[in-house]
């Protein structure tokens, strides 16, 4: 029925959480009761949730379907169908369905009945079925592509099992095997699909193979045909963003946002678009106004949070935070997220405390192996490498590691155990390397081989960010920036290391990147503007200790002595017990020592 509406640009059809619904104990969205469906169905930010029996007696189907509004769960629309054929009884409900949904009736839409879109061989259409059911209901994905390999091999045109098998297949274990295949095979047969489908295969085709600009020219054409169409519209406000027109990006949010006020994912993405421009006030009652939209969703605490943290503000991070625990007291989130606050303002007992506190608390394998992720940046932070890699030996126990605990090893001068770790993680499950493990590889590849080695890694994570789908997240793009910054200053080039910096902090004014812009150009002789860097620095976390440590090799390039032992000794308070072979407070020591006597 799905691919029957399509054809109307006001259908707009939302996935079910199918992970969250595992989560809380049903094997499938059939199995849950109401109740749940309309809770995940208000999370996911519909406005309707469709819900469907079918029986069957011998060939003869009888089918109830109900249209519920998800704000208030009353019921929208019922109908009944009874007959023999199945993809007629599908043509039939298209009609109450609509009318359930409130799509106004327009003249000339493509109205081809169901069968059409699909295939003349009853076999490969009977294989397409059984492999959507496969992947939807019991989340068997290697299932699912087996059935939809036969269909697409008893039909080649059969145009929405090559998309569904390509979408299917992508980051599955399979996904390397079936590839971009099953994606020309769809745009070579665009007629059995209605129009607007066929501008999401082609976009997702450009995407694929890399050519922006006319993902963009799809996106454009797609929007002007189909106004009202929000898959276009989201198509095309990514595209926005993703090529820096952020202006650009923020009219199309606010359409979406005017074509469908339930979602409140453009609120975010404005939010984000406007901090990037340093619109803050504009971003920080964007983000207030999402809490207040969608009070029960936590998440949206912890952006407004983080938000205040990049700007410094932790006592007003603390006090949204505060609240969250409200919103979910049996979480641990908002616990880890108050732990982590305490780690940045110099809390550093207390901030043990809690993480320490979470581990013993932990009701779950994954709540434990979270809070010891968090026990590890704690260590790290402190320069007490050896607890941080017991830490993640610890929680290896219980799952097979995280690309964070490349740096813990990098950090600790274990230079050989990262690159163990790297490749451990390359033959892991994933068929396509993440973007935070290509970025791993280049700090692995600057540490044990140089600058030039670390270079070629990167030519392969700024690849696959640009052949990626990664419109609304500037950290991403910001991360591969500093990566070239951090190669850029092993290379001697300081000025442009402290250029790649700062573009990083056009995207993501993050305390990393301010350090390594202020280090660079300290490095280069410019301590006014190395200064400046460091001190926003200093303004996102206080008690940085290697902001403290830079700021203090430059406050004695200035002749600026009592200035330089201050910053040295507040890097030591963070570094008090740091391991003795950590090299930054091993030289914050010894540089305090010279300039006290």
């Amino acid at each position: 029925m799905t691919l029957d509406l399509l054809a109307d640009e006001f259908f707009v059809p939302i996935p079910v959480l199918r992970a969250e619904v595992k989560e809380r104990g049903f094997e499938n969205f059939a199995a849950a009761p109401l109740t749940l469906k309309r809770e995940l169905a208000q999370e996911s930010y519909a406005a309707f949730m469709a819900i469907g029996e079918i029986d069957r007696v011998d060939e003869f189907f009888r089918i109830t379907l109900r249209v519920y509004r998800v704000d208030s769960g009353s019921l929208a629309g019922e109908t009944f169908h009874e007959g023999t054929d199945l993809l007629a009884l599908v043509d039939d409900m298209s009609g109450p369905v609509k009318r359930a949904l409130d799509i106004p009736v327009r003249e000339g839409l493509e109205d081809l009945p169901v069968r059409s879109r699909l295939s003349e061989n009853p076999a490969a259409v009977e294989a397409f079925f059984k492999g959507v059911f496969r992947d939807r209901v019991h989340l068997d994905t290697e299932g699912a592509i087996e059935y939809l390999t036969t269909a697409t091999t008893l039909d080649p045109s059969f145009t929405v099992a090559q998309y569904t098998l390509f979408l299917v297949s992508r980051g599955s274990a399979e996904g390397a095997v079936v590839g971009t295949a099953p994606l020309v095979a769809a745009m070579e047969n665009l007629y059995r699909v209605p129009e607007r489908i066929g501008f999401r295969v082609k976009a997702e085709y450009y995407m694929e193979i890399g050519e922006t600009d006319r993902v963009v020219a799809v996106a454009e054409m797609w929007v002007g045909l189909y106004p009202n169409d929000l898959e276009g519209l989201r198509t095309l406000a990514g595209m926005q963003q993703w090529k820096g027109d952020l202006e650009g990006g923020l009219v199309t949010l606010a359409e979406i946002r005017r074509l469908d006020p339930v979602d409140g994912r453009p609120i975010q993405s404005m939010a984000q678009a406007h901090e990037s421009l340093r619109n803050f006030d504009q971003a920080l009652a964007l983000w207030i106004e999402y809490v207040e939209r969608f009070p029960g969703d936590v998440s949206g605490y912890y952006r407004l949070a983080d938000f205040h943290r990049r700007r410094g503000r932790y006592d007003d991070a603390r006090e949204v935070l505060e609240r969250a625990i409200a919103v979910e007291p049996l979480s641990q989130g908002p616990a880890r997220q108050l732990a982590d606050l305490d780690l940045d303002v110099g809390r550093l007992e207390e901030a043990r405390a809690a993480y320490e506190r979470l581990v013993a608390q932990a009701r779950s394998p994954a709540q434990r192996a979270e809070a010891l992720s968090r026990l590890t940046s704690y260590h790290r932070r402190r320069g007490e490498m050896a607890a941080a890699i017991d830490a993640i030996e610890e929680r290896m126990e219980i799952d097979r590691g995280r690309v964070g605990d490349i740096y813990v090893y990098l950090d600790a001068g274990r230079v050989d155990e990262a690159a163990v770790h790297l490749e451990r993680l390359r033959l892991g499950p994933q068929t396509s390397p993440s973007t935070h493990f290509l970025s791993a590889a280049v700090h692995v590849a600057l540490a044990a081989e140089g600058a030039d080695a670390a270079l070629e890694a990167h030519g392969q994570a700024s690849e696959a960010v640009e052949a990626g789908n990664y419109q609304f997240r500037p950290a991403i793009h910001a991360r591969v920036l500093g990566d070239l910054g951090l190669i850029r200053e092993r290379a001697d080039d300081y000025a442009g290391a402290a250029e790649s910096y700062r573009a990083a902090i056009a995207l993501w004014p993050e305390g990393r990147y301010y350090r390594g812009a202020g280090r660079a150009l300290r490095t280069a002789g410019l301590l006014d503007d190395a200064e400046a860097e460091l001190r926003e620095a200093l303004r996102l976390v206080s008690v940085d200790p290697h902001a403290h440590l830079e700021m203090g090799l430059l406050m004695e390039a200035r002749g600026a002595i009592d200035a330089a032992v201050e910053h040295l000794r507040n890097a030591l308070v963070v570094w008090e017990n740091a391991d003795g072979d950590f090299a930054p407070a091993r030289e914050a020591r010894a540089k305090l020592a010279e300039l006290i006597g």
